[in-house]
Order: C-alpha cells, then structure tokens, then sequence
C-alpha cells in the first residue's frame, strides 16, 4: 500500500481541522477532484476554505517523503504567511506520522522556511523563490500578490516559476 500516493494521502496523514481539532486527513470532494485531474500545471480558481492549500502542501510532503531528492517550493503573499504554511499544512502532518515511518525519512534542516529531509528532499517556502531547480511550485494566493504586489507577482512569474522544469508540477491557487 505505500507505494500507492492516493492510499498514503488518505491513510498516514494528519491535519488541524477547522475546529483545531488534529483529525486524519480525508480528501473532501473538490480536493479528490483537483488530485484526480492533475496534469502538471495546475491553475485553482477557488473559493476560500476548500482545502486546497492543505490538499496541495500534503501532496507535495508525501512527494518529498516518497520520492528522494525531490524538491519542494511553497510561495505565499507575506513571509508570516509563507512560514504558516510550512509550519500547519507540511511540519505538522509530517510530526504526526507513525514514528516508524518518520524514522525512514528524518529531518535534517528544520527552520521556520526549510525542511530538509535524509533522502535529499526539501521543501522551502517564501514570498518568492528563484535560486535553484524545483520539483514543483505550490504559489498560494496568487491572485492577492497581483493586487497588493505586482512587482511580486512579476518576480513570482519571471523567477519562481522558472525554477521548474517542463516535467515538473506548478500549483497556482
């Protein structure tokens, strides 16, 4: 069953609810959609608190638990926001894997902006990121960094997505 993502995704994860409440992650229906239809250059057009953020950040932790070496960007509007999503939607689903599985795959940078993991993976978020060759790009909120920071947007589009190859995964809420 581990080799299966859609088994690990709703079996070994766990997430804060909207009550606060850690719960295993189950996908909801808009989010069993977006993962049925992926195709690498995934554009959401969203309503607020469907889970996609969640959905997507999980998809891209069990991608760097799973596969070594693969690399992991998270880009959000401000660097508060950027550190949250690493800290609720990455850290925490991660701290509360079985200990057996979390002992095949330890960490060994854990900051506020960068896990990093012993098969090589890692996972780094901010409010843009153009150094280095990401797997995939997960760019939160893309429509708010337009409005309140076009020049962003404009280092988001020119730097950030850049930074993936053609083979490579792009999640634009």
């Amino acid at each position: 069953r581990f080799s299966d993502w859609r088994w690990r995704m709703d079996n070994l994860y766990f997430i804060r609810d909207k009550t606060a409440r850690i719960v295993r992650f189950r996908a909801n229906s808009s989010q069993r959609k977006l993962l049925d239809d992926l195709h690498g250059r995934d554009i959401i057009l969203k309503a607020r608190q469907l889970g996609f953020s969640t959905v997507i950040d999980l998809f891209l932790l069990d991608n760097a638990l799973f596969a070594p070496g693969f690399r992991v960007g998270i880009v959000a509007d401000t660097e508060d926001t950027a550190k949250e999503l690493l800290a609720t939607k990455v850290r925490l689903p991660y701290e509360h894997l079985p200990a057996r599985l979390q002992g095949l795959v330890n960490l060994t940078t854990d900051s506020t902006t960068s896990m990093e993991f012993t098969n090589g993976s890692c996972i780094h978020v901010g409010v843009t990121l153009r150094a280095g060759t990401y797997n995939a790009v997960h760019v939160s909120e893309f429509g708010k960094i337009s409005v309140e920071s076009p020049d962003k947007a404009e280092e988001v589009v020119s730097g950030t997505l850049e930074t993936v190859p053609t083979d490579g995964m792009i999640f634009i809420e």
